[in-house]
């Protein structure tokens, strides 16, 4: 019997979450990535074997999330198992490009972040020029998505 639109979605979301938590869980045992993101100082990652044991888990963990969506929702199972061209990656990463440059690196200039305090003219001149080379380096990674190989 199929399930209904709801758990249908619920289902294909919970498994997007764990595959989520499962990426950020590598992050932390085995490349010593800090749960705060950059912001965190780095942890140590994992001995070798006991990361293999916590992967091998994982691993399972995944299969039997994979293999509910498969008995239950076949079709989307299958729907989403299909790899997606190229296109649709270099969209997704022009999507994230642009985030960078108005959001995330937009929030550095000084205007923006006068909540934080004011800053020593020399200081403000500094974080002036840096921003601009890096939404350069930006832009130029940006001209690059848009110039295909081939």
């Amino acid at each position: 019997m199929a399930l209904n639109v709801g758990w249908t979605n619920h289902l294909l979301s919970t498994r997007s979450v764990l595959r989520a938590t499962i990426a950020k869980i590598e992050r932390i045992a085995a490349a010593g990535q800090s749960p705060s993101g950059s912001a965190g100082t780095p942890l140590t990652p994992l001995p070798e074997a006991e990361w293999h044991r916590l992967r091998q888990g994982l691993d399972a963990l995944l299969a039997e999330a994979d293999a509910l969506v498969a008995a239950l929702a076949p079709e989307e199972a299958a729907r989403s198992a299909q790899i997606q061209p190229v296109e649709a990656t270099r969209y997704h990463l022009s999507l994230l490009l642009r985030e960078l440059d108005q959001n995330v690196l937009a929030d550095l200039e000084p205007k923006r972040g006068a909540r934080y305090g004011r800053l020593a003219l020399e200081d403000e001149a500094h974080l002036a020029d840096a921003l601009a080379r890096m939404r350069r380096r930006v832009r130029e990674l940006q001209d690059g998505q848009d110039r295909k190989p081939g």
